[in-house]
Formats: C-alpha cells, structure tokens, sequence
C-alpha cells in the first residue's frame, strides 16, 4: 500500500490541494480568510493539518460552517483524490477550504481555482499542468499511478459563468471548470396582451431568442436590462435587432441550450443555421460576450461594439480573423479552438493595463503582430498550441502578474515551432514564467528579466540546456520551481541564488549527475527529486536545514548515496522509494540522522557505508 501510495506521491509533486468543488457552492461565509500552510496539526490555532492546510475534514457540505465556512472538496473528486491520497492519513471523504470568486478573497500566498482558495504556489502548479502533456489521472480507489503520472488536462466541459461569476472563472481562463450548470437565465415573462415588450425601450429582464418570433418582440427595445440568450439553431441571422444598444448582463450566442451554458467539445455541437451576426451593428455595451459554436466567418457586424469587458470565442469552425472588434474595450479575452483562426487582426489592444488573455487551440495562428501594444497583463496571459514560430507580436511587453503577490504567470504551452523567447526582451517582470511542452525550443534566449519570477516551471523542453537568462544574477525566493522532462540540462548553476522554495520539483533530468548549483537553498516546503537517469548523489542540497513538508526521492536509478540531506534540522517525514542502486545502510543512516518518520521500500542492496 505504501508504494502505491508513493505513485500518487509523486504524482502531484505539490499540486496540492487543486480540487473541483460541489456542483453548488456556498457564498462565501464568514470568515473566508482562515486558510494558512501546516505540516502537522500543532501548527494549526484551530482544526487539523488536512493536505498540507489548516482546516477540518468533511463530508456533507453542512461540515463547512462556523470558523470552516466554505466548500466541502471531496476527495473523490479528480484533482480532489490527486491532491490528497497522498496525504498521511488522508482524509476520510473531503476538506472544507474557502469559496472565493477572485484571488483577493484568499488573501496572501493564496490564489482562487475553481471556485475554492488554495496556496498560490500549488495554483501556478496547476495552471502550468493544463498546459502540459499530460496523461489522465487515475481514478480514486483504482491502483496508484507510475510516480511520472501527471494530472489530466481533459477539461471534459467548461461551465460559462452566468453574468454575476464572469469575473472569477475568467480569473483563471480556459482552466477547467467544474461540470455544472450556472444558474439558468430568469426570462421575463412575456407582457399581457396589448402591453409593450420594451417600455420606455428598456426590456426589464432577461431574454431568449429562439425562433424569429422572439426578435419581433424585442424590436422596440434598446436595452436589455438582465442576460440574452440566442439559441442559433433555428435563425440564419439576427435581423430586427438593428435597434439594440445595451445588454446589462451577459449576450450568449450558442447552438444549445446547453452550450450557452456548458462548453462542449467541438464534436458533440450540431451546426446552427446561423450564418451570420447580422442585426447587431447597433449594439454598444455588453456585461460579457459569450460566442460558441457558430458558422460565422466574421466579427464585423460587431464593429459598433464598444464595451464588453470579458469576451469567450470558441469552436468557430470559420473564424479567420477578429475583424469587428477593432473598438472593442476588454479586460478579458478567452479564444479557444477556433481551428481556422489566422490572425489576430482587427483586436483592439490598448497600452493600459489588461487583466487576462488566453489564446488556445488555434493550430493555424502564426502571427500575434496585433499584440504588439500589449504593455502589461495583470493576471494571466496565455499562449498554448499555435503556429507561432517566435514571439516578436509580444515586443512591448513589459509585465505579467504581480510579482510582489506571486500571483499571475506568462505561459507558453504545446508551440513546436518556437526556438527561443526572441521578442519578450522587454518583459522585466511576471509573478510566474511557465514553459511546457514546447518540444523544439533550444535555448531561453530572448528574456531580459530584471527579477527572478517567484513561479518557475519549464517542462518538456528537451533541447534546451540552460535556465539562463530567465535566472537573473541576485538572490531570491521561490514560490515554485518545477524542471520535467528537461534531459538537456547538465548543471542547477543557473538558479545559484534560490535560498528557499515553498516546492521544488525536478523530475527527468537525465542530464544531471548531482544537484550542484542549490547550495544556497536553506529552506523549502516540499522537495521532490525523481526519474533522473543520470543522478548518483545529492551534492548540491548540503545547506539544506528546514523542510516544511515532505522530501521525496525516487525511482533514481543510479543514485548511491543521500547523506548530502543531513543538514536537514526540521522535516515533517521522508521517502525513499525504488532508487535501485541505493544501499539500505544509506536509508538507515539518514533516518536515523533526521529522526523522522521514513517510507522507504525496494532500494538497493545492504552495501557497504561509511560510518
């Protein structure tokens, strides 16, 4: 059991406490800022240490009240079981962590996914995860996953937030959201017979339109006082809405019922007669500007669209271009799975400051020269699976994120074409730098940062072989640095001045013989050292005294000796699990050096160690 349990160990590698919360959250209630790190429960003023955080264990949401008010996470929950199967002992059903809508509601050190607080450092983890390679996670209560598992990024559906969440699911846009539906839009009953849809032009609610008998009643309005839904199936164009002005909530144009609220994949969308958007060249302002699914192949009628400060494209089978939105004022923008999209032309983008933008799934789009105003993103900006071949559209970019708070990253996921950072020379700062999957990229040259980001995670790069520059000269501290897959990399020299991280994970280096170039690293929350093919010791962590959580060290194949960890003051527990070339004595030395509790299991022989 122990060993399976390891698998799942290493598996999350400090992913933590990541977990997809009940289909109906709570508001938040009082208290929502109570969550802090532990290691064991002397650490906690109140409950007990559950998965690394002070909280209490649950299993019916009434659990969740009091000093603990929140969502009760069950650990059945996929990145919920990931999370917390590790944990020793897990808890039996779930864990009551905050509700939240936005990172602020969780305070420092702290970051909003999926509708719960979790630590920051385990967010960023998680962003970089769904833009990795990745294999799907194991089900709860199957066999443990190999200790290189990684969490799956098969978002299944996306639930689209109704017009009051819009906000807070885009704070982490394009991650995956829980699969459930968001309160249904509250349509206005039709008026009495003889009484207008619209008085004073205003229709007082929200609003459906389905059938062209629906349009004829909102002729006369030119403002939507809650949400309008279009369900595109039954209706070529939207002709008779040429009067309309303003949408106080939210404007969904979707096939489905279902796809205006839930984002399905591609495949299980029928084919609108929608053709085009006709009949809105007189719209001004919407709350958000929700487009799935639709035949159209232009944005134009859109051209009068003036404000709509969180926008979702996705699975716009025709859509080459943004042409329409060249007015367009956004703070967020979601484009996803638009497989014709070319280029960006025709997006508005101003030097103020923006808070997301995710670009995702558009195997077509080489060119991001309409960025080029792009100054600073305040929360996320994400780049994944294009045909980008350089990053010279991002030119004036200068940061991401805040990096006093952590909060916030760049990343740039699944790009095969690109060979180095060239066009990101005027980027100083971003809260966290993630690089993953992008298999031909040689070298980080083409970075100028003026700091070291507090999140690093650069994976399945394996030609580059060196962290320089994106580690400038200085010391610092790390919320998260995470090297996988990265067989290039012969030498940790580049992050020399790391003096303490909440986690460290380096998984399949096969370039590195020891850690050298970590002698600066006194302090750390998790360390995790695994399937490095090449690693034969752990020179490098000798000044490593405190250890806040657990050390994990595996399935190294050639690695002989750990005695380099008995500086080690203060650990919560260790693992030492399948280094074949170990010897047992070297187990049983630097458990008796550490006193803590150990699993160990299938290491080496007995051997021969020093005294």
């Amino acid at each position: 059991m122990r060993n399976s349990a390891l698998g799942v160990g290493f598996a999350i590698l400090g992913i933590g406490l990541m977990a997809c919360a009940e289909a109906n959250r709570p508001a938040p209630g009082g208290e929502t800022n109570w969550l802090k790190h532990c290691s064991n429960d002397e650490g906690c003023g109140r409950g007990s240490c559950v998965c690394g955080v002070c909280t209490t264990q649950c299993s019916v949401q009434s659990a969740c009240a009091g000093g603990f008010a929140g969502t009760c996470v069950s650990v059945l929950d996929t990145v919920g079981s990931r999370a917390c199967e590790a944990a020793s002992p897990p808890p039996a059903a779930g864990l009551c962590l905050p509700a939240c809508t936005d990172d602020a509601a969780c305070g420092p050190a702290f970051a909003c996914r999926d509708g719960v607080c979790i630590p920051a450092a385990v967010a960023a983890r998680v962003d970089a995860s769904r833009g990795s390679d990745v294999h799907p996670s194991t089900d709860a209560g199957t066999e443990a996953p190999s200790p290189d598992a990684q969490p799956s990024t098969d978002a299944g559906t996306d639930a689209v937030p109704s017009a009051s969440t819009d906000a807070a699911v885009m704070q982490d846009a394009g991650a995956a959201q829980p699969n459930s539906m968001p309160t249904p839009v509250a349509v206005t009953p039709a008026p009495a017979k003889g009484e207008s849809s619209c008085p004073n032009g205003i229709y007082p609610g929200s609003a459906e339109i389905r059938l062209r008998s629906d349009i004829d009643k909102l002729r006369d309005c030119s403002q939507v006082a809650g949400d309008l839904l279009i369900i595109a199936t039954e209706l070529e164009d939207l002709s008779g809405l040429e009067g309309l002005r303003v949408v106080e909530g939210r404007l969904s144009i979707a096939p489905t019922d279902e796809t205006a609220t839930n984002l399905s994949a591609p495949s299980t969308l029928p084919v609108p007669l929608l053709k085009s958007l006709k009949g809105l060249e007189g719209l001004r302002s919407v709350a958000s500007l929700v487009l799935i699914g639709l035949p159209i192949t232009t944005l134009e009628p859109l051209s009068a669209l003036e404000t709509a400060p969180l926008v979702w494209v996705r699975y716009m089978p025709g859509l080459r271009d943004l042409k329409g939105l060249a007015k367009l004022d956004w703070e967020m923008l979601n484009l996803v799975s638009n497989p014709e999209l070319l280029s960006l032309e025709g997006l508005r983008v101003q030097a103020s400051e923006h808070r997301t933008l995710e670009i995702s799934d558009s195997p077509k789009l080489s060119d991001l020269t309409a960025l080029q105003a792009l100054v600073s993103v305040s929360e996320r900006l994400s780049l994944s699976n294009l045909d980008i071949a350089d990053l010279s559209g991002l030119r004036g970019l200068q940061r991401v994120g805040d990096a006093s708070t952590g909060l916030g990253s760049l990343s740039i996921a699944g790009c095969a074409r690109l060979r180095d950072l060239s066009g990101l020379g005027e980027l100083k700062s971003t809260a966290g730098l993630i690089l993953s999957g992008n298999e031909n990229l040689e070298t980080l040259a083409g970075i100028a940062l003026a700091a070291p980001p507090l999140t690093l995670g650069i994976t399945g790069s394996p030609r580059v072989e060196s962290l320089a520059p994106a580690i400038p000269a200085g010391a610092w501290n790390a919320n998260a640095v995470d090297l996988e897959r990265m067989p290039g990399i012969k030498s940790l020299r580049d992050l020399g001045s790391l003096q303490s991280a909440t986690s460290l994970m380096i998984q399949e280096c096969d370039g590195l013989k020891d850690l050298t170039g970590l002698e600066q690293l006194k302090t750390a929350g998790q360390v995790f050292i695994t399937r490095c093919a090449g690693l034969t010791n752990l020179a490098g962590l000798d000044n490593l005294t405190t250890v806040t959580g657990v050390i994990g060290v595996g399935m190294n194949p050639v690695l002989t000796s750990v005695r380099q960890l008995g500086g080690v003051k203060s650990i919560s527990w260790l693992e030492l699990r399948d280094n074949v070339m170990l010897p047992q004595c070297e187990v049983d030395w630097i458990a008796q050096r550490l006193n803590v509790p150990l699993a160990e299991g299938l290491n080496g022989p007995p051997g021969m160690c020093q005294p």
